[in-house]
């Protein structure tokens, strides 16, 4: 996606963003425009972009499941993958304010497109917390 603005008295702005990292057809941006001593000329907020369905979207959190294997608590998250994926993952369980984490290095493709995290006995234990935790978010971090 590439837009182009002229203004006045010329010169051109162009903003391209890689389409892997968007997940939906439209978005609103802020455009802010600084002279050559860094001070604000213009400013326009909340300008929607132009609908964009057709174009090849990137990683995408479809569901999560989660289970008991061995006292351990194994939560499973299903993606819909369209490039393949190297890199971190992080899965953040909340409950009562506190966070648990858990990074696990992954490989993501069209034919493998789930990531397990295995949160161990004693990390649920150390809580001294019985209740529902709550999978906020799932961070994909890709290495180059």
């Amino acid at each position: 996606n590439f837009t182009n603005k002229t203004f006045s008295p010329g010169g051109t702005a162009g903003v391209s963003i890689a389409s892997k990292s968007l997940t939906k057809n439209r978005y609103n941006y802020t455009l802010e425009i600084y002279d050559q001593n860094y001070v604000l000329q213009y400013r326009k907020f909340r300008t929607q972009t132009s609908n964009y369905a057709n174009y090849e979207k990137g990683i995408s959190y479809l569901s999560a499941t989660d289970a008991k294997v061995n006292n351990n608590l194994r939560l499973t998250v299903n993606f819909n993958v369209t490039y393949n994926f190297t890199g971190n993952a992080t899965a953040y369980l909340f409950y009562n304010n506190t966070l648990l984490t858990k990074t696990v290095g992954t490989n993501l493709t069209s034919s493998v497109k789930n990531i397990s995290f295995s949160f161990d006995n004693e990390t649920i234990k150390s809580t001294h917390y019985s209740g529902t935790y709550l999978l906020r978010t799932v961070e994909l971090n890709e290495r180059y």
